[in-house]
């Protein structure tokens, strides 16, 4: 799905707000696997409070809003938009190790091995469909972006299919 939204977006975009905001498409695009990571934290994120665990639980959250905030002024010092987009990818990637790293020490537990080995996939995935978009011929891009996709969405088909 994450792969349908980028290429998407600069389509849904001007349909859905103002034309305006067509400059924050390529800023939403590079941001895009921030939403992957933000997907996998969250739910790592509710064990430390699962476990009754509160101060871990506030002490990571407010790490996690610091190194937002320093990945958004280090992104857009180096990129402006898209490198907010960047930035934020990275510190949310950051945010994820981190609570993985705390989760395996303070507690035992560990990502399971067919989620690492899906986000192992998926991300390279996501980052290929996002470089389709700096493709700057239309017709290639959107060549490009779709087959991408498609292969993306098949393999997340398969998995899904195995897995359930």
């Amino acid at each position: 799905m994450m792969c349908v939204f980028i290429l998407c977006l600069p389509v849904i975009v001007p349909l859905l707000f103002s034309v305006k905001f067509i400059e924050a498409v390529p800023m939403a695009q590079a941001m895009s696997l921030t939403m992957v990571f933000k997907s996998v934290c969250l739910p790592v994120s509710y064990v430390m409070l699962a476990k009754g665990d509160s101060k871990t639980y506030i002490f990571l959250e407010s790490w996690s809003y610091i190194v937002a905030v320093a990945g958004v002024i280090i992104g857009y010092r180096l990129g402006g938009l898209v490198g907010t987009g960047m930035g934020l990818s990275v510190a949310y990637a950051i945010e994820l190790t981190t609570n993985a790293t705390t989760l395996h020490f303070r507690y035992g537990l560990v990502v399971g091995k067919k989620l690492a080995r899906y986000m192992l996939l998926l991300c390279p995935s996501v980052m290929a469909v996002y470089a389709s978009t700096l493709i700057p011929h239309d017709i290639m891009r959107w060549s490009v972006g779709i087959l991408l996709t498609i292969a993306s969405s098949l393999f997340s088909l398969h998995t899904f299919r195995h897995t359930v």
